[in-house]
């Protein structure tokens, strides 16, 4: 196992013998958090072997995984001032890569050994004020099954977290000024009802408009959708709060990427646009997912 993997199982070991050292458990859950949502990890002859000798480890932590269970319902109970929701979804997350990733490895009645039935009611709950994250404060490899994050809108189809996963690399790369520009240009995205025809009444549809921050930058700008797997190319739209995309049905979604460097970027799809840029440092990526608003 690689060292991290090493310190991982040792803080479980600690939990699962010390049923107080909570620190032990958060240690652990963090670990396997990032695992679970870097899957390519858990893939390797390491990952392989974390997961074999940690299971065993998992039922003996059965004390520490309920207290947890229980102060991360505690926690979403609460009433939440700020960003709490964040913490509470993450916390429901680190409960759900436990389930997910032991459930084959161990032989326990997963509805009784770590049941989330309360909690998960409690989120629905409270998630239909406190939800609503936008795509940019949800980690990239979050699997859709996790679907606190999204709530009260369902989660993104699976070809829009493919690309999420895919480009999660070039989230941190580009220049200061890029990301900078990057981020204001995806927080000018936005989802709305089009405005009803005198005399006419309000059609079931969406309008996805976007344009971009000021500064002169080379950019392209895809959405992808099920029936545009490949990216579709709104680069000339995304202007002057440009229409960029229609969302016909209450569950439709769809994922607007953004790329922006110092030079040209080519490619008649997001699949080429992404290719052609594989070796440059400069390009960074901004991403938002779209649906209509919950009601």
């Amino acid at each position: 196992m690689t060292p991290a993997m090493l310190d991982a199982a040792e803080a479980l070991r600690r939990a699962a013998n010390e049923p107080m050292a909570s620190d032990e458990l958060n240690a652990f859950l963090e670990a396997l958090a990032s695992y679970g949502r870097e899957t390519s990890q858990l893939a390797t002859d390491d990952g392989r072997e974390f997961l074999r000798q940690t299971a065993p480890l998992i039922q003996a932590a059965r004390v520490p995984l309920h207290d947890y269970l229980d102060s991360a319902e505690r926690f979403t109970r609460q009433e939440f001032y700020g960003d709490e929701w964040r913490g509470a979804v993450e916390r429901r997350s680190k409960l759900e890569f436990v389930r997910a990733l032991y459930r084959e490895l161990t032989d326990v009645d997963w509805d009784t050994f770590l049941d989330t039935g309360d909690l998960d009611h409690v989120l629905h709950g409270k998630g239909q004020d406190e939800g609503g994250l936008s795509s940019d404060q949800i980690p990239a490899g979050t699997p859709p099954s996790h679907w606190w994050w999204w709530y009260p809108r369902n989660p993104p189809e699976a070809t829009s977290l493919q690309w999420r996963m895919r480009l999660a690399p070039r989230l941190k790369s580009g220049s200061e000024d890029v990301q900078r520009w990057m981020r204001q240009s995806v927080d000018n995205v936005s989802v709305s009802a089009p405005a009803p025809a005198m005399g006419k009444p309000t059609a079931e549809r969406w309008h996805v408009r976007g344009f971009a921050a000021p500064g002169a930058r080379h950019y392209r700008v895809f959405v992808v959708d099920a029936a545009h797997p490949t990216g579709y190319d709104v680069t000339a739209h995304f202007a002057d709060d440009g229409l960029l995309w229609v969302l016909d049905q209450p569950d439709d979604h769809a994922l607007v990427v953004v790329l922006a460097g110092t030079e040209a970027i080519p490619g008649k799809s997001l699949d080429e646009a992404v290719a052609g840029v594989e070796r440059r440092s400069d390009v960074h990526v901004g991403m938002r997912d779209v649906s209509p608003p919950a009601r």
